[in-house]
């Protein structure tokens, strides 16, 4: 409808086409304003215009910049107000995004097609000391308490920038309280430090590999003998290479993370102490809480332990009747106990086998009690009746309360007696300090002075009691006063009164004595006869 040229008529200046289209610099504008080959600026006498629109605002030529406030625009968008107060886009080798400059700090948004971020498409926070984000520095998530920061989708990795798991750290976690200890001491790389580790599973267990495929969870397992480090299902016959059980689910899974040992084969979680579920027959009779767990003869099915043996561990609930679901297998929680377990068959008498009447043999302890015996004997020392008999005896030191050649003995009070009669008596400790030249040393013995006659005569049949005696002492006082009959101590070590039997004719000779606490023994003896008036014969009883 209407066009203006420039002087020559070369260039158009001003367009309006039909349909109202208007055209700056340009003859076929394409939108309801075009401008080319230049700027529009809109300034007044005292307030600067701005360029306002109800729909979009673009620039039609690829590579332009948009200014704001500056004339010589540093990017596509460049926004300016003060020397070091800006907000830019930025499009460079570093990425593409947001960058606003304050006193010489930048915080930058970029999404990357540079390896520099993790490969295309990956997505950057970075803060620089500089303008820009040429230059990584720390990145910063500031979370005011009423949100949180979520990441959807991916995978994240710190210090790998081809992270294999949804977060992948290249370096040591450390998670800390309110007291931090992480910044106190160098931490290894691949090693997680934390404060406590709560886990809502039971058990720990360790990875074992296995070549058997029908192992599942609950089964109990043994050493493959064929196969070192390896485990099978149980059998019967297998008990002393109990392992432990197939764990559920592991709260501890000790080797779990190990893709390269024994990479081609079945790995499985073998419970090693805690709380796990196995699976439970009742070939052993009903399971109550605490009894023990063993193998019974189906594979990998524990039974109640009723013979001592090795078991697995302790049953931690009760079964009283089996499942009759078809295939199904009855599971109990069981406290792992690896060890071996005393039933009542090692203190019960074993069935005798050569017996004709069928009676039972001694224990087996006895007869573990036997071996040993053999083998102290294999080395000439015998025990029988609490009597220990050997060729040599060597020692510091050796106390007794009787010292016998063959057959005649001494104690103490007559060991003691021997020793002063030989006029060995000093050899006793002095009860003061013989370098104090007050010191005395004790050489008197108690004096024993009987109460009634030193010989008694008594018709057979009579009662009688002994009249006892009384002891003094130039030293001690209060001393006791042991007796003998006839050579050997009454009850009680010696303590008790002599007694005798007067239902029969016999003599009795009664030893009084009493030791000192500088070991001198007073003695003093009674003879006491029982005669039998039709008859003139008496006879002293043997001992």
């Amino acid at each position: 409808i209407f066009s203006i040229q420039n002087a020559t008529g070369t260039a158009p200046l001003l367009t309006v086409q039909y349909n109202g289209d208007i055209g700056i610099g340009t003859s076929t504008p394409g939108a309801l304003l075009s401008v080319q080959g230049g700027d529009i600026l809109t300034t007044g006498t005292t307030t600067t215009r701005g360029l306002v629109a109800t729909s979009s605002v673009y620039l039609a030529t690829a590579g332009g910049s948009v200014g704001i406030g500056t004339t010589s625009p540093g990017s596509l968008l460049h926004v300016f107000y003060n020397t070091g107060d800006e907000f830019k886009t930025f499009d460079n080798n570093d990425g593409a995004g947001l960058v606003n400059s304050v006193a010489g700090k930048s915080f930058g948004i970029a999404a990357s097609q540079s390896s520099n971020y993790g490969g295309d498409g990956s997505v950057g926070i970075k803060l620089t000391e500089g303008n820009g984000v040429a230059n990584a520095g720390t990145i910063v998530l500031i979370d005011d308490g009423s949100s949180n920061f979520t990441y959807t989708g991916g995978k994240v990795g710190i210090g790998t920038s081809t992270p294999g798991a949804t977060l992948n750290i290249i370096g040591a976690l450390c998670v800390d309280d309110t007291s931090p200890t992480c910044a106190n001491a160098s931490r290894t790389d691949g090693t997680i430090y934390s404060v406590a580790i709560l886990s809502n599973t039971l058990d720990l267990a360790e990875s074992y590999p296995t070549k058997d495929s029908a192992l599942e969870a609950g089964d109990l397992v043994v050493l493959d003998e064929e196969n070192p480090v390896f485990v099978k299902k149980a059998a019967s016959l297998s008990q002393k290479l109990l392992a432990g059980a197939v764990s559920t689910k592991p709260g501890f899974w000790l080797g779990g993370f190990d893709e390269e040992s024994y990479k081609d084969e079945i790995k499985l979680p073998i419970a090693l102490s805690g709380r796990v579920p196995v699976k439970v027959n009742l070939e052993g009779g009903e399971v109550k809480v605490g009894d023990p767990l063993t193998i019974s003869s189906e594979p990998g099915i524990a039974k109640k332990a009723t013979e001592s043996g090795r078991i697995v561990g302790y049953a931690l609930e009760n079964l009283s009747q089996a499942t009759t679901t078809p295939g199904a297998k009855d599971k109990i929680m069981m406290f792992i106990s690896l060890g071996y377990w005393i039933g009542p068959d090692l203190l019960a008498p074993q069935a005798s086998t050569t017996s004709p009447s069928g009676n039972n043999g001694p224990s087996l302890l006895a007869l573990i009690l036997d071996t040993v015996k053999s083998w102290l004997g294999s080395m000439q020392v015998f025990i029988e009746n609490g009597l220990v008999r050997l060729k040599e005896l060597v020692a510091e030191k050796i106390t007794v309360q009787q010292l016998c050649v063959e057959d005649v003995c001494v104690d103490k009070a007559d060991f003691q007696a021997l020793l002063q009669n030989a006029g060995l008596n000093s050899l006793s400790a002095p009860t003061a300090a013989s370098s104090s030249p007050e010191a005395v040393i004790d050489t008197e013995s108690p004096v024993i002075t009987l109460n009634g006659p030193v010989l008694i005569e008594i018709e057979k049949g009579t009662s009688w009691t002994d009249p006892g005696a009384q002891v003094t002492d130039n030293v001690d006082s209060n001393l006791g006063i042991y007796y003998k009959v006839n050579g050997v101590l009454t009850p009680n070590e010696g303590r008790e009164t002599p007694q005798i039997n007067t239902a029969a004719a016999a003599t009795y000779f009664i030893t009084y004595f009493s030791t000192d606490s500088a070991g001198n023994t007073g003695i003093a003896e009674r003879t006491v006869t029982v005669f039998d008036p039709s008859s003139t014969a008496t006879s002293t009883p043997t001992q």
